[in-house]
Formats: C-alpha cells, sequence, structure tokens
C-alpha cells in the first residue's frame, strides 16, 4: 500500500521536476560578457572643426586645443558666428564621461560686436577686405561644453556642442606637436568645403571644392563652388602665411577681382590644413588634404 502510494507521488511531482531543471540551469549560465572598454581619452594637441547652427543662425568653428594629463585646456578658438568673426584664447578641463566618451568644458569670453582689425602679417595684403578684427580682451565667461566620442586609440574623434540651443556636430584630430611653416603645405592639396552665404535677406547653403598648390605660402588653384545649386567655377591666386603655432592666414583673389579672406590651421604633418572664411557674408568651412607634391610648373613665394 505504501509503495503504491510513493509511485502515486512521483507520478504527480515528475513533471514539476523535470520542467525545473532547465530553470536551474538558467539560473547558473554566466551572464554575458561587457564589451571591451576603450582606452581613457589621450591629453594631447588636437585640430577642432566646427559647424552647425545657432538661434541666431550659422557658425563654423576652427580650434586648437591642447589637453593635458590633470585634466585642463587651453586653445585657441576661431569662430564665424552669422556676420562676426571673432578670435579667442580660452581654457577649461576634460573628463571621460563613461567608456568610450568624454566632455569637455571651456571658459570663453562672451561673444561681442567685431573690433578693429589687426595688422596682417607681412605675407598677408595689409587691404583684406571683409576680415572681422579679433577680441582677447573680454573678460571669460561663457561656458562652451561639448561631449565627445573616443576612438581605439584613446583620441576624441566626433563631438558634439551641448550648449542649449545650438545644433553643431565637431570633428577632432590629432595635431602632433611640430612647429609649422608656410612651407609645410607645400605640394598638391584637394578637398570640400561648405557653409553659408548672406543673400541679402537669408542664408543660403554654400557647397565648393578646391585643388590648390602651395610653395612657400603662394597658392594658386582651381575653386568650383554651388550657391543654392548655382554652379561657378573658377581660378585664383593668393598668398598665406603659417606660424609656428600652425595657425595662419590666407587671401585669395580670382580672374574676376573677388577676394576671399580666411584664417587656417595647418596639420603639423604638412597632411592637409582647415580654413575658415572671415568675410561677413560667407561663414565657410574648408577641409583640405594633401595629394602630391609640388609640380616644377608650381609658383614661388
Amino acid at each position: 500500500m505504501r509503495a503504491g502510494r510513493l509511485a502515486a507521488a512521483a507520478l504527480l511531482l515528475g513533471p514539476l521536476l523535470v520542467c525545473a531543471a532547465p530553470l536551474r540551469s538558467q539560473e547558473a549560465d554566466p551572464p554575458p560578457s561587457a564589451p571591451r572598454a576603450c582606452p581613457p581619452p589621450r591629453p594631447g594637441r588636437y585640430l577642432i572643426t566646427a559647424r552647425g547652427r545657432l538661434p541666431e543662425g550659422p557658425v563654423a568653428r576652427l580650434m586648437q586645443e591642447t589637453w593635458t594629463a590633470e585634466g585642463t585646456v587651453e586653445g585657441v578658438l576661431m569662430e564665424r558666428r552669422g556676420r562676426t568673426y571673432r578670435r579667442v584664447g580660452y581654457s577649461g578641463t576634460w573628463k571621460e564621461l563613461i567608456p568610450c566618451a568624454a566632455s569637455v568644458q571651456r571658459r570663453l569670453p562672451p561673444p561681442g560686436p567685431p573690433a578693429a582689425s589687426p595688422p596682417p602679417s607681412p605675407a598677408v595684403a595689409a587691404d583684406a577686405e571683409g576680415e572681422a578684427g579679433e577680441s582677447t580682451t573680454e573678460p571669460p565667461g561663457v561656458s562652451q561644453p561639448s561631449e565627445l566620442v573616443i576612438g581605439p586609440d584613446g583620441r576624441p574623434r566626433f563631438g558634439i556642442d551641448v550648449t542649449p540651443g545650438s545644433v553643431i556636430s565637431e570633428r577632432w584630430r590629432l595635431q602632433p606637436r611640430r612647429a609649422c611653416s608656410a612651407s609645410t603645405l607645400d605640394g598638391v592639396m584637394v578637398g570640400p568645403g561648405n557653409g553659408f552665404a548672406w543673400t541679402g535677406s537669408r542664408w543660403a547653403p554654400l557647397a565648393l571644392i578646391q585643388r590648390q598648390t602651395w610653395q612657400g605660402g603662394a597658392v594658386v588653384g582651381v575653386a568650383v563652388t554651388s550657391l543654392e545649386g548655382k554652379g561657378s567655377v573658377s581660378a585664383f591666386r593668393g598668398q598665406a602665411s603659417v606660424e609656428e603655432s600652425c595657425l595662419g592666414t590666407l587671401r585669395q583673389q580670382d580672374a574676376a577681382g573677388r577676394t576671399i579672406t580666411g584664417v587656417l590651421v595647418a596639420h603639423s604633418d604638412g597632411s592637409g590644413f582647415a580654413a575658415l572664411r572671415t568675410q561677413p557674408d560667407q561663414p565657410a568651412l574648408l577641409l583640405m588634404e594633401r595629394v602630391g607634391p609640388v609640380p616644377p610648373s608650381a609658383p614661388g613665394p
């Protein structure tokens, strides 16, 4: 009789025990492994190009920024904000947010009306039209925060300006600590650019590509430009000045006599440069890369 009751209990409990076995097995499985963490953000000097919009209009920026191992930041900002250009020094801090992401907090002078233009360098004509002045005397007081993604080598690669009201993306490039000069950029450069042009009542989208030949600061080239789909092709020549810090100025004039002025940051390894137009009607960035040496027929300084 007792044996019969045990057999009946086994029949009733058997399915429950069978069902429970997989549950115990699942609970014992280890959790999935976490993705491999990125290395910590890498201190160094960086070239940053940024463009987008603020409530008051389009904005384009060039920055050369140095991160220290202690978490501090020093840099130079060259910015076109609508029709106003400024160049200011700044300081700040950086930190890792989570693996593969970091933030930087810059402390900048508040934007204001353009000051009188400073004397240009000897390599650039003194009558550079449309080049607004620099302002470096205003007291610091405006925060400009950015959040970044970090590459597998620890270098910041891309960023977003997270200032309220802004829609601005950033591209970061490591800038090794080497002295620059005008001859750093000797060779053939090609690259695209885009931004906006003021039509008298609104900002219209602008796109361009250029081929340039550099030798000792002298530049000749060809530009293809599209303003709202209306294309044009023009040849130009110009002159540039590049400081040891790799910051410089550029002035070009085409066959029709139109003048383009700008500032630039040379890649310290000579592989290219980034330029920002400074005349009030065209906030545009140009990203050039070196594709060949100086040809035999290139212009001299």
